[in-house]
């Protein structure tokens, strides 16, 4: 929530957006190589969630909401 109050007030990401960390989560019981992982990174998931709001603004305004 600090992440979409600090662009709504500055118009600008957060310093430090691009830094992350990988996650990786077992596809298979048995990991034999990296394929057997599924690569997930939490700064995907923010770029997400900013681009629906972005999206969903134009139809607030559109309705008149």
């Amino acid at each position: 929530m600090r992440f979409i109050f600090e662009f709504n007030l500055n118009g600008r990401l957060a310093k430090g957006i691009n830094y992350t960390f990988t996650a990786l989560i077992l596809k298979i019981d048995s990991p034999q190589c990296l394929n057997d992982f599924r690569l997930i990174s939490p700064v995907e998931s923010l770029y997400k969630i900013m681009d629906k709001l972005l999206a969903n603004r134009p139809q607030l305004v559109i309705k008149g909401e």
